[in-house]
């Protein structure tokens, strides 16, 4: 961040030395440069966001799916399955179990993606 910052300042600083030496090319290809970094971030920020979104509420997700499945054919040759406490608390903390391993899940995508941009 500090390198865009100062080469923004230096642009602007020196606007008339920019002009008279006609070094306008030169210093667009690196604002181009430094417009084509802050696009690639606004991507990670927006995959980042997405995925955050989508990891935080899985848990909830997998457990509506998975009950919803089960009252519609969890029950002997596909009837109806009926919840008991049982039926619910089991599962609920198998969830439970598996939230901290999907969070990492998603800053190991982040991650990725970040180096993947990088080189």
């Amino acid at each position: 961040m500090d390198e865009r910052i100062r080469l923004t300042s230096d642009i602007l600083a020196s606007m008339k030395i920019i002009k008279l030496y006609a070094w306008s090319k030169a210093f667009s290809k690196r604002i181009l440069t430094v417009q084509k970094t802050l696009r690639a971030l606004r991507k990670i920020g927006i995959v980042q966001t997405f995925m955050s979104i989508l990891f935080v509420s899985s848990s909830l997700i997998i457990s509506l799916v998975t009950f919803s499945v089960y009252t519609l054919w969890g029950g002997p040759g596909f009837t109806p399955g009926k919840l008991t406490l049982q039926t619910v608390f089991v599962p609920m903390t198998l969830f439970v179990m598996l939230k901290s391993p999907i969070a990492s899940l998603s800053n190991a995508t982040t991650s990725t993606i970040r180096a993947l941009v990088s080189t």
